[in-house]
């Protein structure tokens, strides 16, 4: 008769009597996502925009020298970064070198990636490896590390109606800046989040590229400024504002603190996830109030020069919540434009000509977001 008993207790002992070969363990970063990225359409390309975040606990210095991104099941290679261009990629406070995470530092990798289109869908994966360098004994070993994966939402981006008719208006934005929208975070209950991250200020210009006529201290010369705001889409007002100060000149504006960037603001919600922000609005324009429906189309409000701001102009942005600084922010297309050009440097706005596109001829774009300081015009 067999025993089975004896059996059991002779495997447990030769398992517990094996060598145990156990794994070298290599220091490396966390590296998290804090939230799922959807893909968008500027100029013409699926772009995806997206932040890593790092954390070094280990008690080594970590020099990182490179990220390779690829995309799909397959990891076919998408993008690669050296040091240097992954440095101007990154943000972390008080580092004088943004790719060395010392022991207890974070930074962030913002990413903005044009992806590759497969079977005619963007894809819905992007894999990430990190090269790193650690010192080891006075020597520096270089290291390896993969993740996270990246999910890309497959829903497709907001669709929405014109903020503003006419033009020239310039859509100024850059993914590069480092105090632009899209690099700046805000804290609330504990979490961190981007409300800028596809937002776009507006203002309009004159075939010259001036912003206003004469003196431009004066409100009333600036061309923008009182012009009707429109709403995007038939959509709920949810919160507002319509009494914030606005000064006559912007030379006797004063910045208020960034609990009231806004100024005078609309929030409409769309669906329970979508929410549109008009920012800057001008001081008693407000033709809607709390609760209100609107439909595509009709005017809201009046572009002004109140808030967070140094000159009269349309703040736009999309988020995941009806909250101006507590939510992160969505990407959003219009249903039309027309490209007539770029301002490629903003520095100069108001003091040079925009460029009209290469061949002088206006495009109109469809179902796309305005690329970084590009000049349009609404119909």
């Amino acid at each position: 008769m067999i025993n089975h008993t004896s059996i059991c207790l002779f495997f447990l002992f030769i398992t517990f009597s094996l060598p145990i070969c156990a794994q070298e363990y290599h220091t490396s970063m966390d590296v998290r996502l804090f939230h799922t990225p959807k893909w968008v359409t500027i100029a013409g390309k699926p772009t995806v925009y997206y932040e890593l975040h790092l954390t070094n606990f280990a008690a080594d210095t970590l020099q990182i020298v490179g990220l390779a991104i690829s995309q799909g099941s397959d990891s076919r290679h998408l993008r690669s970064f050296t040091a240097d261009a992954l440095a101007s990629q990154m943000a972390m406070k008080g580092a004088d070198n943004l790719a060395c995470l010392s022991p207890g530092s974070a930074a962030v990798v913002y990413l903005e990636l044009e992806l590759a289109l497969v079977a005619g869908r963007p894809p819905d994966l992007l894999n990430h490896r990190f090269i790193y360098e650690k010192t080891v004994a006075g020597k520096q070993e270089s290291r390896t590390m993969d993740g996270p994966a990246v999910s890309v939402s497959a829903a497709l981006a907001v669709t929405l109606g014109a903020p503003l008719n006419g033009g020239p208006w310039i859509a100024v934005s850059s993914p590069v800046w480092e105090r632009g929208h899209r690099r700046v975070f805000y804290t609330q209950n504990g979490q961190a989040r981007i409300p800028g991250r596809f937002a776009i200020d507006f203002l309009l210009l004159d075939n010259q590229g001036k912003l206003a006529m004469d003196d431009q201290d004066s409100l009333t010369n600036w061309f923008g400024f009182g012009v009707d705001v429109l709403a995007v889409a038939d959509a709920t007002v949810v919160s507002c504002r319509n009494d914030f100060h606005e000064s006559n000149t912007l030379s006797a504006h004063t910045q208020p603190t960034a609990e009231q960037a806004t100024g005078n603001y609309i929030c409409l919600r769309i669906n329970s996830g979508t929410y549109v922000f008009y920012e800057h609005l001008k001081l008693g324009s407000l033709r809607v109030e709390l609760g209100q429906q609107v439909k595509k189309g009709e005017v809201i409000a009046s572009l002004g020069f109140t808030g967070q701001t140094s000159q009269p102009h349309l703040h736009f942005h999309v988020a995941d919540a009806p909250s101006a600084l507590g939510a992160e922010g969505l990407p959003f297309t219009f249903e039309a434009f027309e490209l007539l050009g770029s301002f490629p440097d903003v520095s100069k706005l108001g003091r040079a000509p925009w460029i009209p596109n290469n061949d002088n001829q206006t495009k109109m774009l469809f179902d796309e977001r305005p690329g970084s300081n590009t000049v349009i015009r609404f119909d």
